[in-house]
């Protein structure tokens, strides 16, 4: 399921809180939710949203694949550093490991539906 864009939509607030609502319920009570996938800008790093996600999330013992998209807009000896920046970043949430990911250049697909795979076959 692919969850409203909390963090960049351009909603008024009080939507922005039915959208809260609407996602806490679905992760709470869905029996079939396996884990979670939060997508992260690479060339931002976690938002303070990102991480009130991952701190709520970890929270409720939820599995998380942590994905930093757009890896393509970096260049190539910047990606790294990026990813380092944000996983110190997270390091007050947790420890995670943050795959890189484009949809222009595929990067990190493959890496991705392996994950997304694992969490679905080995997630009771």
């Amino acid at each position: 399921v692919d969850l409203p864009g909390y963090g960049y939509a351009k909603v008024p607030k009080k939507e922005r809180e039915k959208w809260k609502d609407l996602i806490e319920a679905y992760i709470i009570t869905n029996k079939f939710l396996k884990g979670v996938v939060q997508i992260i800008d690479s060339r931002i790093g976690p938002t303070d949203l990102d991480i009130e996600m991952l701190t709520w999330l970890s929270h409720l013992q939820k599995p998380t694949l942590i994905i930093a998209t757009k890896t393509d807009k970096l260049p190539k000896n910047k990606i790294v550093l990026q990813l380092e920046l944000s996983r110190n970043k997270l390091n007050s949430v947790g420890s995670f490991d943050i795959a890189p990911f484009s949809s222009v250049t595929r990067q990190g697909r493959k890496e991705l539906w392996m994950a997304i795979n694992y969490l679905i076959n080995n997630n009771v």
